[in-house]
């Protein structure tokens, strides 16, 4: 009985830490910019740096998340895009490490790879991102504008309040 008083706690508790988790994490600016359908065929003027990065728990905006497959060279509006090599996480599994994948151009799409935690909150996902390890290393976004034909909606935040417009 002690035995099951404790995981039914413990479960509480944990459930209690995610549901705050959700609502403290900082927005990585320029979702746009770190789109993977901004693309070039040439290098960015300035390219998008993530080292100086102060190490959290962050959201895109627009609902935007990191992508689960190479991007494209020259994308996401730096030279060294980060994407997930793996899954996000379901509802309710709680925050999980997955390993981050640094693309070098055409020819190697995981020349590097970075351990991030991803947690899903529902709505959007949230990010555990440190620095990275170097320039011009940055993570990427899933970001479509609202002139792409699948997108049937456009999104904005105001602090960390989502608004749909329709």
């Amino acid at each position: 009985m002690l035995r099951l008083l404790f995981v039914a706690v413990f479960f509480c508790f944990i459930q209690g830490y995610t549901a705050n988790l959700c609502n403290q994490y900082h927005t990585l600016p320029h979702t746009k910019d770190r789109s993977v359908y901004n693309t070039a065929d040439h290098t960015p003027l300035n390219p998008r740096c993530d080292n100086k990065l102060v190490a959290g728990w962050y959201a895109f905006e627009y609902y935007a998340s990191i992508p689960t497959s190479c991007p494209a060279p020259y994308s996401c509006g730096t030279l060294l895009p980060v994407w997930i090599n793996g899954t996000h996480p379901m509802l309710g599994e709680g925050p999980v490490t997955r390993k981050a994948c640094v693309t070098a151009g055409s020819s190697s799409c995981c020349s590097t790879t970075i351990d991030i935690g991803v947690m899903n909150c529902g709505a959007y996902f949230m990010y555990y991102l440190e620095p990275t390890p170097g320039c011009p290393v940055a993570y990427c976004s899933d970001f479509k504008d609202a002139q792409s034909p699948t997108v049937d909606t456009t999104l904005t935040t105001v602090g960390h309040h989502w608004i749909t417009f329709a």
